[in-house]
């Protein structure tokens, strides 16, 4: 990420893992995220104030912001059109938004889904489409710059990849019913363990979209 030297950066993120996303962003400035757990568990740097704040209701001054970063959370904001506007009032001229996000068209890279079928369906309810989040912000007067699809790894291997899905720690897993989560992970971790045992590692990846856009 660059900078120009001397400004202080703004990062407005809710992330799965602040730590290292947040750190990363606001090595210098103000980290805003609305939510306090998620600031107390950012790893502490030198000059870095937490802010709590929604992105509905940024709580920085007017064309304040060179950079607006959204990691994995655009599908949790509840009213997107007012945070569009919120996001344009706090970036400067030439400021940049990054909003990394599932989308619908990534969700046949997420392996769990095909053991909780439930989940899926609140993923393809809940999770926006490319075009929206394009056309949203273009609409509100952003230019866009770039749009690119990140294939990531997750896991290097399958048993690593099914103990983290027994954590529960997506909001889709979160979202049904204890029954069909454990029925699910019981036929996760059994295709994980015979896949294992017949092929060895085998890693596990995920494709993310990574949006683009600056106020001009």
């Amino acid at each position: 990420m660059w900078r120009p030297p001397g400004k202080s950066v703004r990062a407005s993120s809710s992330t799965r893992s602040p730590s290292s996303i947040l750190h990363l962003l606001a090595k210098s400035g103000e980290a805003v995220d609305p939510s306090r757990n998620m600031l107390s568990n950012l790893t502490p740097a030198p000059q870095v104030c937490r802010i709590q704040g929604r992105a509905e209701a940024i709580p920085v001054a007017n064309a304040s912001v060179d950079m607006v970063f959204i990691s994995m959370a655009w599908h949790h904001i509840e009213d997107k059109q007012t945070a569009a506007v919120e996001i344009i009032r706090v970036l400067r001229h030439n400021g940049l938004l990054f909003i990394r996000t599932c989308t619908v068209e990534t969700l046949n890279t997420y392996f769990y889904l095909r053991f909780f079928p439930a989940a899926l369906r609140i993923s393809q309810q809940t999770l926006p489409a490319r075009q929206s989040v394009t056309e949203l912000f273009q609409d509100s007067g952003l230019f866009v710059r770039e749009r690119i699809t990140i294939r990531q790894q997750l896991d290097s291997n399958l048993f690593n990849y099914s103990d983290r899905i027994a954590q529960r720690g997506y909001s889709d897993l979160v979202s049904i019913t204890d029954e069909e989560f454990h029925e699910g992970l019981a036929q996760l971790e059994s295709f994980c363990h015979r896949r294992q045992q017949e092929h060895g590692d085998q890693s596990v990846h995920e494709d993310v979209d990574l949006f683009v856009f600056e106020r001009q």
